[in-house]
């Protein structure tokens, strides 16, 4: 985790089992709540990773 309750798309991929540019196409797309921080770095909130996580295994 970059900050305390956030991820890096690295570590969010690892958790998901898909690659790293996978997590950052979903955060464009928006199907992964997250927060661009620079032109090339992510944030993404625990809470969202969880929530993803669960909206795919539903389906």
């Amino acid at each position: 985790m970059s900050r305390k309750g956030f991820y890096t798309p690295d570590i969010a991929a690892k958790r998901l089992g898909i690659t790293a540019g996978q997590v950052r196409r979903l955060c464009r797309q928006g199907k992964i709540a997250a927060e661009k921080i620079t032109e090339r770095q992510w944030q993404i909130p625990e809470t969202a990773l969880k929530d993803y996580s669960a909206q795919i295994n539903q389906n």
